[in-house]
């Protein structure tokens, strides 16, 4: 293939889409390592509903949490069974390296008896949390450490 920029362009026609197709691929599997990495790194706690607003994919919701001492914001999709008032505590799960990544459990409510997280959250909340919350990823880092 010669250098000329209607080769190039001739190449891309033929080959374009498989590249492209390529690429977003490479990025989902990316994506999809980095979320469980960060699930292998996971703290967890309490978080405060703040709002919601209305996307193309549907109604998203914003909230807000606190790591040692530094205030997150987030937003994540509905969960059935939430609470959706302003000021709704539930779980938060985030990335203990990163804490800026985390994802909001709305469905998974902190007990009236919790008044607050420690600093820098739990391994393993101290109430009952679904086994979703905690399974989640362990599999991938159990298979890479054999």
């Amino acid at each position: 293939m010669s250098n000329s920029p209607m080769a190039v362009w001739s190449w891309l026609r033929s080959y374009g889409s498989f590249v492209f197709l390529g690429l977003g691929l490479v990025g989902v599997l990316y994506a999809g390592h980095i979320f469980n990495l960060a699930h292998q790194r996971a703290k967890f706690t309490v978080g405060y509903l703040t709002g919601y607003v209305y996307q193309k994919s549907g109604k998203r919701y914003n909230y807000r949490f606190e790591v040692q001492g530094t205030e997150y914001e987030g937003q994540s999709s509905s969960d059935k069974g939430m609470d959706d008032r302003d000021g709704a505590r539930f779980v938060v799960e985030y990335d203990s390296l990163d804490p800026g990544t985390s994802v909001g459990h709305f469905d998974v409510f902190v007990p009236d008896s919790i008044r607050q997280a420690p600093a820098n959250g739990w391994t393993r909340p101290p109430f009952p949390v679904p086994a979703r919350l905690l399974d989640r990823g362990k599999e991938a880092g159990e298979k890479e450490s054999k």
